[in-house]
């Protein structure tokens, strides 16, 4: 047996779109993904002997493979069978996947229905695993049998191509038995059905296989199921590892626990796997016995035109043709796969990082996020706006491009530089004063520096960040003799963290919410308060628990909103969204304000991004205070002092 190879970044996502349903801006990530194959074509499981089959069975001919069945190459409706064959062969081992297309067929005979059968490579695999020029190749031969036909397709994969990609009349086989068979026989058989990615999540087909298998099995559902479906964890080929196995044993235990006879799905791809895993007795013990069936087979199962159980192929290949053809030998052009809905969903993404708590692989969608929008900018596809904002800085030493105000707070030798970063010191200045003093109330000993840019932006949006300044920051925060850093901006907090350029500064890093959860607060109000998590201090930096220490000590009535800590909703500022897109930027602070309004008096929070877009996005109408945590503090500590 192959054994699977390991691979990592952009080969791993399967483009199951369960991130989507976390996304603040809703962004189709599996375009940015599938175009990045492109520009740099990974390597895929298997030692990529699977996506050379999907370019070989692209270019092959094979027609009437399907055995025992009536067809009329001259009928209105059309069966489009995929590529069983293809993996019958290539897996070599004692399987019969094309038994769903026979199924298929036999269950239209038997419904008075003689099909004209499609042949052919829907393409998908070259699609998604960014095999664009050849993709576009097959495609133009595909299109051409499809025309005047209505198709009817089995396999998950290939309708998401017919019906999306290709703007086919296409109709799914649940949805057509479903309409042409109401009335179906019953098993005595549980079973339990599994929701291909491309059929539920991409198309939201749902219900359509559930009415098949209530009406000829005692059905139960798993635990995930319909939008929260598990993936089969393997896509194109490109990641079958350990970690995609781990995602197909946990799917086996889920359907194991229903108690079903039968794990149906409808997908060529998560048949294979899950069939697969199943069979490697991955298990305790001897595997239980759970059979893996298509609802394809399923159905002609039930109507007593099709054996699941016969060893018996259902396919046969009497000769086979092939060209190459012309995409095949083109040389790769970026811009000719280029289009503005890869720009767009490139560069509205927040890199907010919830999709990784979304992700099954834990992925880091923001990183190849990052590598898409550099790959973009080298090929002269940008925001003008970012371009500005660069040049800017260059020019200023801040994004704004304003003459630097009077900075007070000079001390000598003292323990903590504080850097403020641009948003505090341009436009959230009042707040920025106000934690200076609290600093100063704590007895903290801090000296502001003269700051410029920390320039953490501008890898977000696809640029290089400046060198100079960042050794002028290091020179600026050295002079003070302070022996750590303090930020009060989570973005200023992880770029001095992680940005190689900063790699010399040689003292630790803290922000200033770790700082204040070291002092023993009292309680300063008695409304009722909650905590916005900042992306950039959240999720990417993991500091939950301090501010919420300091929260339950000065808020007896703090309480949660729905989403927080590792799924608090985004503020829709990061990434340099809110310079490109604000209508956008905006409508998702909005959302979260509406959320804060809904659970509290008050909205602290401590990012000062986070702080100026929730303001800009607050309605007129809603009560809702919001305020930086520490300017929270300072102002009731001040009240405090006064009233005692």
């Amino acid at each position: 047996m192959l054994t699977c190879e390991v691979t990592e970044g952009v080969a791993d996502c399967t483009s199951c779109k369960l991130c989507f349903s976390t996304c603040p801006s809703e962004l189709k990530l599996e375009e940015i993904v599938r175009y990045r194959r492109y520009l740099h074509e990974p390597k895929g499981s298997h030692r990529d002997l699977f996506r050379l089959a999907g370019k070989l069975a692209a270019q092959t001919e094979i027609a009437g493979w399907i055995k025992d069945v009536k067809t009329n190459p001259d009928s209105e409706i059309a069966y489009f069978p995929g590529c069983g064959p293809v993996f019958d062969v290539l897996l070599m081992r004692d399987t019969n996947y094309s038994g769903a297309a026979q199924a298929a067929v036999k269950v239209m005979n038997k419904l008075g229905i003689e099909p004209a059968v499609i042949y052919g490579c829907c393409g998908h695999d070259l699609y998604y695993s960014g095999g664009l020029d050849e993709f576009e190749a097959i495609k133009e031969k595909i299109e051409k049998k499809l025309e005047g036909k209505k198709i009817v397709v089995g396999c998950a994969e290939c309708y998401q191509m017919l019906k999306n990609v290709y703007g086919a009349d296409v109709q799914h086989f649940s949805e057509f038995l479903q309409e042409k068979c109401p009335d179906l026989p019953s098993l005595n058989v549980k079973t339990t059905f599994h929701d291909p990615c491309r059929l539920g999540r991409y198309n939201q087909v749902y219900d359509p296989p559930r009415s098949i298998l209530e009406k000829t099995s005692q059905f139960n559902e798993m635990e995930h199921a319909k939008e929260d479906a598990q993936c089969c964890g393997v896509s194109s080929w490109l990641n079958c590892n350990k970690e995609s196995r781990g995602l197909r044993e946990e799917r086996i235990r889920e359907a194991l626990k229903t108690g079903a006879d039968i794990l149906v799905t409808s997908c060529t791809k998560c048949g294979i796997h899950l069939d697969c895993i199943f069979h490697e007795k991955t298990y305790e013990g001897d595997p239980p016995n759970l059979q893996i069936m298509d609802l394809q087979e399923l159905a002609g199962y039930a109507l007593g035109v099709y054996d699941p159980n016969s060893t018996e192929k259902s396919f046969v290949i009497e000769k086979t043709g092939s060209m190459r053809p012309p995409g095949f030998d083109v040389p790769r052009d970026p811009e000719r796969h280029f289009t503005d809905e890869i720009f767009e969903n490139t560069f509205q993404c927040t890199l907010c990082k919830t999709c990784t708590e979304r992700c099954p692989y834990d992925m880091e969608m923001y990183k190849i996020v990052k590598e898409t929008r550099k790959d973009l900018v080298n090929l002269g596809h940008f925001i003008e706006g970012h371009q500005v904002m660069r040049d800017t800085v260059v020019q200023s030493g801040n994004i704004y491009g304003e003459e630097r105000p009077q900075i007070g707070y000079k001390k000598k030798n003292p323990e903590y530089a504080v850097f403020v970063g641009c948003v505090g010191t341009y436009r959230e200045q009042e707040t920025a004063e106000k934690i200076m003093k609290l600093l100063n109330e704590l007895g903290v000993s801090f000296s502001r520096i003269d700051e410029v840019c920390c320039g953490g932006v501008f890898p977000d949006v696809g640029f290089e960040a400046s060198k100079e300044h960042a050794q002028q920051n290091i020179e600026a925060i050295k002079k003070t003799g302070a022996k750590k850093l303090l930020c009060t901006c989570p973005k200023c907090y992880r770029t001095f963290k992680d940005d190689p350029r900063y790699k010399d500064l040689g003292m630790d890093v803290i922000h200033i919410i770790e700082l204040l959860s070291e002092v023993d607060f009292k309680p300063l109000t008695d409304k009722k308060i909650t905590y916005h998590d900042p992306c950039d201090l959240g999720r990417h930096s993991g500091i939950y628990d301090a501010p919420r220490k300091i929260l339950k000590s000065i808020a007896p009535n703090f309480v949660e909103m729905p989403r927080n800590r590792e799924l608090a909703a985004c503020c829709g500022a990061g990434g340099g969204v809110r310079g490109a897109y604000g209508v956008k930027s905006v409508q998702i602070a909005r959302d979260r304000v509406s959320e804060a309004d809904e659970t509290a008096d008050i909205l602290l929070t401590e990012c000062f991004s986070c702080l100026h877009n929730f303001k800009n996005a607050k309605k007129r109408k809603q009560d809702l205070e919001i305020y930086s945590l520490s300017e929270f503090i300072y102002d009731n500590m001040v009240d405090t002092h006064e009233s005692s």
